[in-house]
């Protein structure tokens, strides 16, 4: 009798270690709880993620990543062996790429979009982009005379290819200074200084010194503002590394309660007035983008905060009919469509479709409207699901 119950139980077993695999390809596994963020060639692994369940899918195995181009689940230093994509020496293939490549001529510390570019080849780390030849060489290599175009350069300045980091200005008209060459820009011809306010380059004897102007509690006046200021509605925004104009703004810490105009504390925020919301919702001044839903109940949000409105508690999804939260298990049951042949109805479907033309289509890891979409190794041609190898 005990071997007979051994026996069930390593079956048991072995075909739950099946069902967890089945349908899945090389250096996959099945997640019934999938990541939004799994490893991918040349995304950063430390992006924001939304730490929440996905819908049951094929994901790579632990120490693999996902090779964009061509879907498979490959090691790390294997991503730009197995991609289609050929990139020149010194490059690699980024599919989030930066809007700030180092460029031979420019500065480092140069203002800069913060987030993901169009995919394309890159310089590697340690390399910078000659903009005269179009080679990734590294920064000793850069040549002393390389400028990206014909600079043109503000009133009352000039473009120094050697250039100081101690420019003089109104307030420090004789700085003093390392002799070494910073980075070629345009900076105050010679007998002109920097002004504080305007950031223009003036005659010394027209400098003016201005007041700075009184800034409320928990506030400061700078000259290099931030161009989205966090508030109570939005105490996290996404912003850009650009300056914005001189101006108050709230201290490190707090946010701007839009109602009163002052700078408070989160926790001090004041709060709406007759916001009601319904059962089983809550006012959120910081919404999700995205609605968890009977037809979608794990949706694949971003991290950028919604306006404030009423929203399903957590544990509760929006039924689309009636527009009520109600928890998942109450949602009514209804059959998926009849797809076609060689098609699979999917809940979080795919943001792009792979055809014979395309087969290795680069897709976001949003999810897309539920629907009916060609099975794993299918792609479309002529409004038909086909094998890859039926391809003509």
């Amino acid at each position: 009798m005990k071997f007979i119950l051994i026996q069930c139980l390593l079956t048991i077993a072995f075909l739950t270690n099946v069902a967890l695999f089945q349908n899945c390809g090389r250096n996959e596994r099945y997640n019934i709880c999938s990541s939004s963020c799994e490893p991918t060639c040349g995304l950063d692994p430390n992006r924001p993620c939304t730490l929440q369940c996905g819908p049951p899918k094929c994901q790579c195995m632990v120490g693999y990543m996902r090779n964009p181009t061509t879907k498979q689940c490959v090691k790390e230093n294997e991503c730009n062996s197995t991609g289609t994509t050929s990139c020149d020496e010194n490059e690699q293939y980024n599919t989030c790429s930066s809007y700030c490549e180092p460029v031979c001529g420019e500065d480092d510390n140069k203002p800069c979009i913060l987030s993901c570019g169009p995919p394309k080849c890159q310089c590697k780390s340690g390399y910078k982009r000659n903009p005269k030849t179009g080679k990734c060489v590294r920064s000793n290599e850069c040549t002393p005379t390389t400028t990206i175009r014909s600079i043109s350069c503000g009133i009352n300045e000039v473009f120094a290819q050697c250039s100081t980091r101690c420019e003089a200005t109104c307030s420090n008209r004789n700085p003093t200074c390392p002799l070494v060459c910073d980075p070629p820009r345009c900076q105050c011809a010679p007998g002109y200084v920097r002004a504080p306010m305007s950031a223009e380059c003036i005659k010394a004897e027209e400098c003016d010194k201005p007041a700075k102007p009184e800034c409320g509690q928990n506030a400061m006046y700078v000259k290099c503002s931030i161009t989205c200021e966090a508030t109570c509605e939005d105490p996290k925004p996404v912003c850009n590394r650009m300056c914005g104009p001189p101006k108050c703004q709230c201290l490190e810490g707090f946010v701007k309660d839009l109602n009163t105009g002052e700078c408070v504390l989160p926790r001090k925020c004041s709060k709406p007035s007759n916001q009601q919301c319904r059962r089983n919702e809550e006012y959120a001044k910081c919404s999700k983008t995205c609605t968890a839903s009977c037809d979608d109940p794990y949706p694949v949000c971003n991290k950028m905060c919604g306006p404030p409105k009423c929203q399903c508690k957590m544990g509760y999804v929006k039924d689309l009919t009636t527009g009520e939260c109600i928890t998942l298990s109450s949602c009514r049951s209804s059959s998926p469509p009849q797809c076609g042949k060689n098609e699979e109805y999917a809940k979080c479907s795919r943001t792009c479709v792979a055809t014979c033309k395309d087969p290795n289509p680069i897709c976001n890891e949003m999810c897309g409207p539920p629907k009916c979409q060609c099975k794993q190794g299918y792609v479309k041609d002529k409004g038909n699901c086909i094998k890859k190898n039926k391809c003509r």
